[in-house]
């Protein structure tokens, strides 16, 4: 009995993740939009998500830094650098939880539970306190375009510009908080 309820949990388990898997990886249609709306609350705050928009047919040609710029109750302007694998060694590189993938999928239509989640983990690593409240989240990419071929490596003759992607307004920390 209690052999045939274990075996029951982890095929109902395997179903709902492969079931994940599949709504998140198939093309936008009326199964993933009537179904998905949950997928993104399980697969990106453990990192499983995929996004293979990155390659074909229209790849980005950018490269997408996302920061964040906090203005809390007394008008004081935080910003913020979300951890980048790029800044760091190979080594400590591997272990960081948000690759350039997170700051890609931030951005997209499907990418509002990423929103969120990058904004509360802005309050939450600036240790904003109560009285920093009402406060301000604002998430924003600084583009930098791709260099011309002719350009040697780090001598981009074209300067980066940023783009806002959402703000979200926090009235107090308990509504900034998961």
């Amino acid at each position: 009995m209690v052999l045939a309820v274990k075996r029951g949990v982890i095929s109902l388990l395997l179903i709902v993740h492969l079931s994940a898997l599949v709504l998140n990886n198939m093309p936008a249609n009326p199964i993933q939009e009537t179904f998905g709306g949950w997928v993104p609350y399980y697969l990106h705050p453990t990192g499983q998500w995929q996004d293979w928009g990155m390659f074909a047919p229209e790849p980005s040609t950018d490269t997408f830094v996302l920061k964040a710029m906090v203005k809390d109750a007394r008008g004081l302007l935080r910003h913020y650098d979300f951890p980048c694998a790029s800044d760091k060694s190979a080594w400590e590189g591997l272990w960081l939880y948000r690759h350039s993938k997170y700051a890609h999928n931030v951005g997209t239509a499907t990418g509002k539970a990423n929103r969120e989640f990058a904004a509360r983990t802005v309050v939450r690593d600036l240790n904003l306190k109560a009285e920093d409240f009402p406060a301000v989240v604002q998430l924003v990419y600084e583009v930098w375009p791709t260099p011309r071929p002719d350009e040697a490596p780090g001598e981009s003759s074209t300067a980066p510009w940023q783009s806002v992607i959402e703000t979200y307004q926090f009235p107090n920390l308990a509504e900034a908080l998961p």
